[in-house]
């Protein structure tokens, strides 16, 4: 073989290799984060990349079959253009990558108005000695990655990030978790409840937890001052290393504040304030770091927290419970040392800070930078009750009365669907009467796939695939059948929207409306044989063997409802059955509706109620027949 023909081999190798080289870096290039300021740049390599990958390809086709047809081919600058362009891009993908400074980067997804099911946002900027005048939130869409390697500016919708800090959000998503079990509120809005969905879906690291620690350093005495706490790798010790905690020490009860500080290095440092001791802190954010530590105070275990000023300081401290600190804001020295030994003070513009607060970073005494944890805006006002809606369990809006056709039961032990034209898939049933009971309680209002796939089919790890929804709703379709209205559950079509028919309702449906059709009944026989029957569809204790799902049940307020709804019929019942001296009935009605809320006042009064008059009828029955004629009776009305 000649010299020259060895070369035409080699650059025919090399050709190829290329060509099949550029695919996989043109991938590679659109998959790499970028800072928005290169966004432009970036698109325009790719984008020259791949007509020049083309118009190479497109050359040497019509090169080869020049050659087949006998043709004498001459060499030219296709191998050469086609290595270099190649080249050239398996050089750019590389500096796509290296070029975001993405310190921890994560997976957030795509759903509405926020991010998917447990998308917290950790990834931060790299710190800098600069501190920069952009929101937290603004620097959180910045910086993190989209799904699946995506750019911001191609993701279909930007989400409201839950913030940054693996401990803050977590606490934040506790103390959201305990104030919904505390309260009866409704959400405003769609954006709020997708908010709360991905906010419920936080797990917490595996720290120790902050309370056991407060209370290990309490027991050895290290609580004098505001201490600085490291956590990582499971593990909890001071930052100057001289102390470790450990299970096994004595433990002595603390009330204090707990502050997020930041990450470095896979750790995250943390401010541990007792009660009586003064932080002096300084910085632009100073003192949203505070207030941020004291919207999730509660989930720390060291006491409920209440943010006031000087002002309002013997106020606040009067009226406060055993278990709660009270937060002063302001100079130690302007507070006197009764009431300074009984909260905390944080001084927020201290000349001697502890530690210096940013925007962005929060700077140590020995000059390390953290990136600083910090809650977005939206999480701030939903966790600060600005989207809280009292429930109004006066007046539901009635939904269906009857339980004809197919019903969804969710008031069981395990969740089924009533009424089925057919089996559904064994595979495949958990999740089908999930998709039935979330369509079945919208009242016909048509679901976006997405959403389905995010909060219905979705995990904690990641959404449901597009090919999961189709699947499900496929083989629910079956199932259901067709009834007066036409197929139960109709396709989606282009417009990718689910709905189920009329006479598909869930049991939680219809309690709520029969519920309110009994408060619009005048006599009270017809109103208390309203209310009975919306307690009988109460079967057991819901969802008591369900181990997964249904989380959106609690998050867009479905159980608030349901148990404002349970808890008024069985009062109101109760009441009227205990005037007709229907005992058994207000038994009957107490027993369902603890069911739904075993841990209700107003039940429990009821309860108390019923006692009574148990016992006043097992007095009375007690009197001997010739004495009882004696005991006065009502009058008799007609």
């Amino acid at each position: 073989m000649t010299a020259r023909r060895r070369i035409g081999v080699l650059e025919g190798a090399l050709v190829v290799a290329a060509l099949g080289c550029v695919p996989l870096a043109l991938a590679a290039a659109l998959r790499a984060p970028v800072v928005e300021s290169l966004h432009g740049l970036v698109d325009a390599l790719v984008v020259l990349a791949a007509v020049t990958w083309v118009t190479v390809t497109v050359g040497l086709g019509r090169l080869v079959v020049h050659r087949v047809r006998g043709g004498a081919v001459e060499p030219g600058p296709m191998g050469w253009a086609a290595v270099r362009v190649a080249a050239v891009v398996l050089l750019v993908a590389p500096f796509l990558d290296s070029s975001t400074g993405v310190a921890a980067p994560h997976r957030s997804s795509p759903g509405g108005d926020v991010a998917g099911r447990g998308a917290i946002a950790t990834a931060v900027a790299a710190p800098s000695h600069t501190v920069s005048s952009a929101t937290p939130a603004d620097r959180a869409v910045r910086w993190a990655r989209r799904p699946h390697g995506a750019r911001c500016r191609h993701a279909r919708s930007t989400p409201a990030l839950l913030g940054t800090g693996v401990l803050l959000v977590a606490l934040a998503a506790d103390a959201r978790r305990r104030s919904r079990l505390s309260r009866r509120v409704g959400l405003d809005t769609a954006a709020a409840v997708d908010l709360e969905t991905a906010l419920l879906a936080g797990r917490a690291a595996p720290w120790p937890r902050l309370a056991s620690v407060a209370s290990a350093l309490g027991a050895c005495g290290r609580l004098d001052a505001a201490v600085h706490l490291v956590l990582a790798h499971g593990e909890a010790a001071l930052a100057d290393g001289t102390w470790r905690f450990d299970p096994a020490t004595a433990h002595r009860e603390v009330r204090g504040l707990v502050i997020p500080l930041g990450e470095l290095d896979g750790a995250v440092h943390v401010l541990l304030v007792p009660r009586g001791v003064a932080l002096p802190l300084a910085g632009p954010g100073a003192r949203s770091c505070v207030e941020d530590a004291v919207r999730v105070g509660a989930a720390s275990g060291l006491g409920r927290t209440t943010l006031a000023g000087q002002a309002s300081l013997e106020r606040a401290l009067a009226l406060r419970a055993d278990d709660e600190v009270v937060v002063c804001v302001g100079s130690p020295d302007a507070v006197e040392p009764e009431l300074r030994a009984r909260c905390v003070v944080v001084d927020v513009a201290s000349p001697t800070p502890l530690v210096e607060v940013g925007d962005d970073v929060v700077a140590l005494p020995d000059g390390r930078l953290l990136a600083r944890e910090a809650l977005t805006e939206p999480v701030r006002a939903l966790l600060d009750g600005g989207h809280d809606a009292p429930l109004d369990a006066t007046s539901p809006t009635p939904l269906v009365v009857e339980d004809r056709g197919v019903v969804v039961r969710l008031l069981a032990s395990v969740p089924r669907v009533d009424g089925l034209a057919a089996p559904l898939e064994p595979g495949r049933e958990r999740r089908s009467v999930e998709l039935l009971a979330y369509l079945a309680l919208r009242g016909g209002d048509p679901v976006t796939g997405e959403r389905l796939r995010v909060r219905v089919l979705g995990t904690d790890a990641a959404d449901a695939a597009a090919k999961t929804l189709f699947n499900v709703a496929s083989g629910l379709r079956r199932a259901l059948g067709e009834g007066h209205f036409g197929q139960r559950l109709p396709a989606a079509g282009r417009v990718g929207r689910y709905a189920v028919t009329p006479d598909v309702v869930c049991d939680v449906a219809v309690l709520e409306a029969r519920v309110a059709t009994a408060r619009g009944c005048e006599l009270e026989e017809e109103r208390m044989a309203w209310l009975r029957a919306a307690l009988e569809l109460i079967e057991s204790e819901p969802f008591a063997t369900v181990l997964e799902g249904y989380e959106w049940f609690l998050a867009e307020g479905h159980l608030s409802r349901l148990q404002a709804a349970c808890e008024a019929a069985a009062c109101e019942l109760v009441d009227l059955a205990l005037a007709h001296g229907l005992l058994e009935l207000a038994a009957y009605a107490v027993d369902r509706a603890a069911l739904v809320d075993p841990y209700s006042e107003r039940l429990a009064t009821a309860a108390a109620l019923l006692a009574a008059a148990r016992d006043a009828q097992a007095s009375f029955e007690a009197i001997v027949p010739a004495a009882r004629s004696t005991v006065p009776s009502a009058p008799a009305t007609t």
